[in-house]
């Protein structure tokens, strides 16, 4: 199988997609959340980050903004879906919460973020493309989560977010 720069490459010369993101962060939000970072296409970071309770997500939050200074973030999307709505009720819905305090902290910081769902992702960027592009950590679930979100968001860029990134970056915002 063909290593991940190499595709990414490819993806770039063929489909003439621009340069993925100086520092792409990538967040699988929940009670655990999954974060990694890429930096261009380089996986430099992968790790949980403790997300269980608001105060404890903000200031996780903030610390990894301040290290990593992110020039774009891509998350995972939530929906509840009818047939699951009845697990639900009650719940004070914590990973829809987190979801609004990433775009919080986000929108604080200026930097562009995209939400994708996971059954997207999940279906094109598989445990064997992990596996073969080094990137499977199997102590790891959430974080490879928002590794296969950083892939995707890498190799298939949403045009809406591009120009987004591109102007972010043409503002001199420093790089982690």
């Amino acid at each position: 199988m063909i290593g991940f720069n190499e595709l990414y490459a490819n993806h770039v010369e063929r489909r003439r997609i621009v340069a993925a993101p100086k520092v792409l962060l990538c967040l699988d939000p929940g009670l655990t959340t999954g974060l990694c970072v890429f930096k261009v296409e380089a996986l430099v970071c992968m790790e949980h980050l403790p997300t269980d309770g608001p105060q404890v997500s903000l200031k996780a939050l903030e610390r990894v903004f301040a290290k990593w200074k992110p020039t774009a973030v891509v998350l995972e999307d939530y929906r509840v879906y009818g047939k699951f709505s009845s697990q639900h009720v009650g719940s004070s819905m914590p990973t829809l919460r987190l979801i609004g305090m990433i775009e919080t902290v986000c929108n604080q910081h200026d930097v562009p973020y995209h939400k994708q769902m996971a059954g997207t992702v999940k279906q094109v960027m598989t445990d064997e493309k992990l596996h073969a592009w080094g990137f499977y950590n199997p102590s790891l679930k959430h974080a490879r989560d928002a590794v296969r979100h950083g892939c995707y968001f890498i190799l298939f860029p949403p045009k809406t977010m591009t120009s987004k990134v591109i102007q972010y970056e043409a503002k001199g915002h420093s790089v982690g």
